[in-house]
Parts: C-alpha cells; sequence; structure tokens
C-alpha cells in the first residue's frame, strides 16, 4: 500500500494541469496491477455463478478510465490542484452507470451527504460519525483567528466567520441526513484507527442519546444477532452451521457453497479439555520460569499458553520496524539517556551539558536499524525516525522535569531479575501442587532510590506505550502482577553483591512504589507553538499510575508526578484511596499476587489447556488470536 502511494505522491506534486493529474493516475493504476486484479476477481465470480457481478466488476476500469478521458478531452490544460481536480472526477465518476438493481424497487445509493441528492429513502446508513470526522471540525486557514475577528467587528471591521459558516453546514449536512429517512437511520463509528490510536464517537451521537433519554444505544457489530449481520457470504455460512436452515442451506449450495458447508460441518468446541495424567508429569518435571506475559496469556486463555509455549507454535514473521517495536523503541531512548546522565553525574557535571535530542536520535537509529528488513527504509524510514524521536523527545522532557524535583535517584536500568545470578534479585519463588517451584523472571525498566530516615525506598518504574489503564483490581484478576513481583524480589533479596550495589548491607529496603509512566503521544492542542507552552500542555497530559506506600516522607520525595492525588486539606482523594498501601497492606498485596501466579502455575502443569477465555465487558482475547484455525472457539464475544 505504502509505496505505491508515494510514488503516487510523487508525481502530484509536479502536477500542474488536468493532464498531468490524470496521467499520475494512470500510471498508479497500472502500477498497483489493477487491471491484472480485476480480471482475476472476475474470474472467481464466475466460478461462483455470479456472473452479473463479474459482469459489473469488469466494468469498474472502463468507467474509470472514461471519466478520465473525458476530463483531459474537455480541459487537459486547465490549471488544477489536488482538491479541485478530486471535484471534478467525482461529478465525472457520478454520471456513471453500473449495476442491475431495479430503479426504485431496491436502489441503492451511495454519496456523500454534502453531494447526495436523495428522496423517498427508506433506509439511511451513516458511516465514519466520528468526532472531528463527520460532522468535521471546520479549518479556517485565514490570517485573523475567531476573537480577531470578534476584536476587529467591535471597530466595524466585519470579516465573516468561516469557521462557525463551516461548522453549521457540517450539522445541516448531517441532520439532512438523518431526516431523509422513512423507516430507519443506522449510524456507524469507530473507536480505533489504523495507527492504533482512539477516535472518539461524534458529538452528534451523544445529541441524540441525549434528546431520546438515552433509548437510543450504540453497540458493538460483532455481537449483534448473527441473522442481522448477513451481509456476505461468510456471514451466512455461519448462520447455516447454527441454524440448520433447510432455505438457507440450500440457497447456499445453490450458489456453489456446497465444499464450504461440508468442510465447516457442525458446531465444535474444546472449552474443558486437559491433557492425560501422566503427560503434564512428562513435561513439567521441573521447575518451571514465568514472565508477566506468561501469566497474562495463560489466564487470558490455557489453550493459548499450551500453543504458544508449550508446543512452541508461532507465526513465521519478517523483522520490521512497527507497532510492536515502538516499546522497545522508547524504552532504548529513555535508556541511553538516564545511563548517559549517571556518567554525567559521577563527573560532577549539570543537566545542562548532556545534549538530549542527540541522545534521541541516536538511539532511535540504532533500535530501527536493529529490527529492519536489509534494504528497506529509504524516505520513509527517515520520517518515522525523525516523527518518532521528535515525540520520545517530548516523553523525555517530562521525565527531565520529575527527575529535577525528585529526591529519587535512577539507579539500574533494564534490570534483569535472575535465578541466582550474583549481583542481581534473585527470582521470586512460589511452590506448586506438584511439589516443584514457579520462579518470575523478567526486566525492570528502571529502578529509582532514595535514602530516607526509615532506610532505603525503592520504585520500580516501568514505560507504558499503550492506552491501556493500570487499576488495583487488576491484581484480583491475575493480572498486571509484574511490577510488583520485580518490587518484592528486590526488597527480599539477599544477594550480598546486590545488596552492596544499593547501598543496603546494614539498611532496611521499603517498597515504596510501583510506578507507570506513561509514554503514548496523543493530541495536544496549543493556542501558541512556542517550546515552552508545548512542553507544559504536554506534561499536563502525561499521567502517572500505579499505587505507593503510605509515608509522608517517600510522597514527598518524588514531587508531583503522581499517581495519587490529594484533597485541599492534604488527604488523598476518594479515588486515590485504593492506591495507597501501609505495611499491612504490602503484605495483603503480596498474598494476591502469590495467589495469582500459584493459581497460573497449578492451572499450567496440571494439563489445563481448555479454550475458555477470560471474558471482559469491552473485550475478548479470541478477538486477536493467532490461533482461531486451531481452538473453534473463535466466536467467543466479551462478557455481558
Amino acid at each position: 500500500i505504502i509505496s505505491p502511494l508515494l510514488l503516487l505522491s510523487e508525481e502530484l506534486k509536479d502536477a500542474k494541469t488536468v493532464k498531468d493529474f490524470a496521467t499520475a493516475l494512470v500510471k498508479f493504476i497500472t502500477g498497483i496491477g489493477l487491471e491484472e486484479k480485476i480480471r482475476e476477481k472476475t474470474k472467481i465470480l464466475s466460478s461462483y455463478g455470479e456472473t452479473d457481478l463479474a459482469s459489473d466488476e469488469g466494468e469498474i476500469l472502463k468507467i474509470i478510465y472514461q471519466a478520465l478521458d473525458i476530463l483531459v478531452s474537455s480541459s487537459a490544460d486547465s490549471p488544477a490542484d489536488a482538491d479541485s481536480f478530486k471535484s471534478r472526477l467525482e461529478l465525472t465518476l457520478c454520471e456513471a452507470k453500473l449495476g442491475r438493481i431495479p430503479s426504485y424497487l431496491d436502489e441503492i445509493t451511495i454519496g456523500d451527504a454534502d453531494m447526495l441528492r436523495a428522496d423517498g429513502i427508506r433506509h439511511v446508513y451513516i458511516l465514519g460519525a466520528n468526532r472531528g470526522e463527520f460532522p468535521a471540525t471546520p479549518s479556517d486557514a485565514s490570517y485573523f483567528t475567531d476573537r480577531d475577528k470578534t476584536e476587529l467587528g467591535e471597530f466595524g471591521i466585519e470579516i465573516e466567520n468561516n469557521s462557525e459558516f463551516a461548522y453549521s453546514r457540517e450539522l445541516f449536512y448531517f441532520s439532512r441526513a438523518i431526516a431523509s429517512a422513512e423507516q430507519s437511520v443506522t449510524i456507524f463509528y469507530t473507536t480505533g484507527d489504523f495507527s492504533f490510536a482512539k477516535t472518539e464517537k461524534s458529538e452528534a451521537i451523544e445529541r441524540i442519546a441525549a434528546i431520546t433519554d438515552n433509548e437510543i444505544k450504540a453497540v458493538k457489530v460483532c455481537e449483534l444477532p448473527l441473522h442481522r449481520r448477513i451481509y456476505s457470504p461468510e456471514a451466512a455460512l455461519d448462520l447455516s452451521v447454527k441454524t440448520r436452515s433447510e432455505k438457507l442451506l440450500g440457497a447456499l449450495i445453490e450458489l456453489g457453497y456446497a465444499d464450504e458447508l461440508a468442510r465447516r460441518g457442525e458446531s465444535v468446541t474444546n472449552e474443558e479439555l486437559h491433557l492425560d495424567k501422566e503427560t503434564p508429569n512428562k513435561i513439567y518435571d521441573r521447575d518451571i520460569y514465568l514472565s508477566q506475559t506468561r501469566i497474562d496469556k495463560f489466564t487470558d486463555c490455557p489453550l493459548s499458553y499450551f500453543l504458544s509455549y508449550t508446543l512452541n507454535l508461532s507465526e513465521n514473521e519478517t523483522a520490521s520496524f512497527d507497532a510492536r517495536n515502538i516499546g522497545s523503541f522508547i524504552h532504548s531512548i529513555f535508556e541511553n539517556y538516564f545511563k548517559k546522565r549517571k556518567q554525567f553525574e559521577a563527573l560532577g557535571k549539570s543537566d545542562d551539558e548532556i545534549d538530549s535530542e542527540a541522545i534521541a536520535e541516536q538511539a532511535a537509529r540504532e533500535c530501527v536499524e536493529s529490527v529492519r528488513e536489509e534494504g528497506s527504509g529509504g524516505k520513509r524510514l527517515s520520517y518515522v525516525i525523525k516523527r518518532l524521536t521528535s515525540s520520545a523527545k517530548l516523553v523525555l522532557d517530562t521525565l527531565i522535569d520529575e527527575l529535577s524535583e525528585s529526591k529519587y535517584k535512577p539507579s539500574f536500568f533494564e534490570l534483569p531479575i535472575k535465578d541466582g545470578a550474583p549481583g542481581y534479585p534473585t527470582a521470586s519463588e512460589f511452590k506448586m501442587q506438584n511439589g516443584h517451584s514457579a520462579k518470575v523472571i523478567g526486566n525492570i525498566d528502571r529502578v529509582d532510590l532514595f535514602e530516607g530516615e526509615d532506610g532505603i525506598y525503592v520504585r520500580v518504574v516501568d514505560y507504558k506505550t499503550g492506552t491501556k489503564i493500570f487499576s488495583p483490581t487488576d491484581l484480583d484478576r491475575g493480572r498486571n502482577l509484574q511490577m510488583f513481583l520485580y518490587l518484592k524480589a528486590i526488597v527480599e533479596s539477599r544477594d550480598e553483591k546486590f545488596l552492596e550495589l544499593v547501598g543496603a548491607e546494614n539498611k532496611k529496603l521499603i517498597p515504596a512504589a510501583v510506578i507507570y509512566a506513561k509514554s503514548e503521544i496523543g493530541d495536544t492542542k496549543l493556542m501558541h507553538s512556542d517550546k515552552d507552552g508545548m512542553l507544559e500542555a504536554f506534561t499536563g497530559a502525561q499521567k502517572r499510575e500505579g499505587m505507593v506506600f503510605d509515608s509522608s516522607e517517600s510522597i514527598t520525595a518524588m514531587g508531583k508526578y503522581l499517581p495519587i492525588k490529594f484533597t485541599k486539606d492534604g488527604s488523598p482523594t476518594k479515588t486515590s484511596q485504593d492506591k495507597i498501601y501501609d505495611s499491612d497492606g504490602w503484605d495483603k498485596l503480596m498474598q494476591k499476587v502469590s495467589s495469582a501466579v500459584c493459581r497460573a502455575a497449578d492451572g499450567i502443569t496440571s494439563g489445563n489447556i481448555s479454550a475458555k477465555p477470560m471474558l471482559t465487558k469491552h473485550s475478548s482475547p479470541c478477538e486477536y488470536c493467532k490461533f482461531k484455525p486451531v481452538c473453534r472457539n473463535a466466536g467467543q464475544k466479551s462478557a455481558p
């Protein structure tokens, strides 16, 4: 997708006339092999007996070329930019006729809300009703802001407020689309985009809910009854297996889906599957090593754990720089910076002497080069490095600001939890029912230390690159145990070499905090783009999550970046109270953590391989599971 579009983009940069734009489009169409793809699709449709659809598909490219010919023959040398050429092409294509649906019986009209002209519509489907998309947030390209125009108006200089007019027009298009339906309106919006960023529903949807006293509520498309989702042969096949409807089966067989129906057969599940008694004893006749990823995998679905870590099944993947590498990328930059900072502090130098931007750039390139494909990259890779480096630099600025006022000092980076290795915290060990032990290992992003009156306070820091939010209730479900296990391993460590490195040979180690430092780059609006204003706005958007020890000395030493909030009288807010623990509370937390680890370890070693996922109100592990073809429970939905 990316390469042909980049080539098209380069062609369009030099386009000045209608002919130039048309030529660029023809090069793009031939470059992606559209003609061959359409020809292949018509063959497939014809093989299924869909001759009308095959004929229509074969006309598509002809219609596109005819539209471009009309434009070139009528206005080849006319000046054009992207917007004007797009408008001309849309108007030309609107005149094209395709399809054989009888008019005024079951006619389907598709178009933009501002271009559509239709009456007598029974059902309206509105797509893309997301905040800022539809109704769209207008952009006023004029020199003066709305505030400037208001002030100038007071002096008699009237300037039309284009943004207000444009937004009113968007609202009109939305209300007209709804009002044009005679029987029903269905509105679709998404909760995320292709860059994994969260998207919001349009404010118009919230207004509709409000004026109907919340009688109209949103529902996930995947949660609709199957009979309301028969928009494709795939959905019809799913329904036929569930209902065994003779009428539906007959129709599918007539359309050429007999083989697919035979392959599907009856619904098969393995929700309560276990290995036989002897097999687990042979596989797990030893101590086992767990990580948070493995514990989460088993908690989410025992079968998924078994296939991933016992059978070692995996997909063949090519090393490349994609969304999965963002976490490693961010961590690499932070680790490089703090190591360099520690070296400078040891030499008695100040923070101003550390070129954080240069460190970020170097770390970015090292990280990307380590995962990129041989010979890949070019301009796109350079752009990715530049964009992500700038984003990481903003996060790094907030971390620098945090440490400038904190008495906690970063002391370890990517600290491994090992099984008895000198100079490292020892892995926490948990006894299993089979007599062996489960040991939790991993790497801690950062460990900060602060020497107080009662001992050395220890906090562990994890950089969160996703949108997931920590909640103390996660521990009850056996999730997000990792940081607490790491902190437990450090404060309970008896390795003399490690204690010497910490400076705690004769001092008590106190579990001060588990901190999740949010490093997700979101959108922040600014009135002015100066550096100080940008840092201030971005700092306000950064959050700290986690739990802290109930010690005024330790909490004060952390500064303003805390996962808890306080009221005016200095007491924790109601929502913060469950994020603070005392000595007894720490013991109870460790009991929860231990129970969760033992529960998972005993389940693994007992041979539990049930395809019984942990469902929540909003999600299901099955949604993105790569083992759907194996488990036969791919239809699992989130809990009600």
